[in-house]
């Protein structure tokens, strides 16, 4: 970060640019939801935010120069893919790549997922290579796709 000044001895500031690596979770069901954003070089200034499509993030959270938390606005049209931009300046709104998909970063909606049964539904706490079934719908195949029991 390098300072300056102008004629008028105001101040401004040069900032690096910030790499984003992935946004977690791709997909949410609820708004009001959150999602995590990782990359480098991210500064906790007072314009810091992420916008989703033309709305501006409900609230941005500063962790550190890896992780920011970009809280879901209302957004009225949820069968949309919006994309996702961040800023540090609070004028130049900078899109970026998804790493595992290779192309422009969107936050999409789904109804909330409902599990109708897990198989086996009891193992003991120590099996290591259990491997189990579970049965929900909707489930979409996204790269972030995970399930923890």
């Amino acid at each position: 970060m390098k300072f300056g000044y102008s004629l008028d001895e105001i101040v401004y500031t040069y900032i690096n640019h910030f790499n984003v690596s992935e946004m977690t979770p791709l997909l949410v069901n609820n708004l009001g939801d959150r999602v995590f954003i990782t990359g480098d070089g991210f500064i906790n200034t007072p314009f810091l935010n992420c916008k989703f499509g033309n709305l501006m993030a409900s609230y941005i959270k500063y962790f550190n120069r890896t992780t920011i938390e970009c809280g879901i606005p209302l957004i009225s049209d949820t069968s949309l893919d919006w994309t996702v931009y961040i800023t540090m300046n609070g004028f130049e709104f900078k899109d970026f790549i998804n790493v595992n998909t290779n192309e422009k970063q969107v936050l999409k909606f789904s109804a909330p997922i409902i599990v109708y049964s897990i198989e086996p539904p009891v193992a003991f706490e120590n099996a290591l290579d259990v491997e189990i079934t579970v049965w929900a719908e909707p489930l979409i195949d996204l790269p972030t796709l995970k399930c923890r029991i």
